[in-house]
């Protein structure tokens, strides 16, 4: 969970945008088989970094949605190598499966147990919870607290996270406003929507892997 109460708010609004875009994309509009599991997949990615954002997520076993979203890297990964139809860029397939190898990695690292470098979380006494709060994103809740740490190889690969989801943002964000730019019936916020939430999914998965 973050435990900076206005990081977590700021997550939440990011990926709560990208629900209701997939959410309003799914039931507007037409889309392939391929593109409905792709909007699919990024709606269960938003709701479930909501979720790891407060003190109840807690509870959420780390297994598996670390399965799920190792199985939703690999999807991505297939669909480029079998076929570059309904793709704009190869690129945007390993884009997408990155991202949701990303959250195989944060589960990964979150439970504790499955990689080198990391520590299983931790019962602690509740009076050690102001001492986490400076860490941004910490295991306590409010009525058991955990914690969890990372060094090494981990925080490495961690910070190059990071640093490629910050970059995706503004890319994207970027082809959001040449996007709108260049349409001349591009006023309506709703219009090319799915570029900006893009851009609110990878600003969000940057905060909360800065946190770890």
């Amino acid at each position: 969970m973050i435990t900076d109460l206005a990081l977590r708010w700021l997550v939440t609004l990011l990926f709560a945008a990208a629900v209701a875009e997939c959410g309003y994309s799914l039931t507007r509009h037409r889309h392939s088989a391929r593109s409905v599991v792709g909007h699919l997949l990024h709606l269960i990615m938003s709701v479930a970094m909501i979720v790891m954002a407060w003190p109840f997520g807690m509870e959420v076993p780390n297994i598996p949605p670390m399965v799920f979203f190792v199985v939703a890297a690999l999807w991505y990964l297939g669909v480029v190598v079998a076929t570059r139809i309904g793709w704009r860029t190869p690129l945007l397939g390993l884009y997408h499966s990155a991202m949701m190898g990303a959250m195989a990695w944060m589960y990964a690292v979150m439970d504790g147990t499955l990689l080198p470098g990391t520590t299983p979380m931790m019962p602690m006494a509740m009076s050690d919870s102001d001492d986490m709060s400076t860490a941004g994103m910490d295991m306590s809740s409010s009525h058991d607290g955990h914690a969890m740490s990372s060094t090494g190889w981990v925080s490495v690969a961690n910070t190059a996270i990071v640093i490629g989801f910050g970059v995706a943002a503004l890319w994207w964000l970027y082809r959001y406003l040449v996007a709108r730019q260049s349409d001349p019936g591009g006023r309506s916020l709703l219009r090319h929507a799915g570029t900006l939430c893009q851009a609110f999914m990878a600003a969000g998965m940057a905060i909360m892997f800065s946190v770890m």
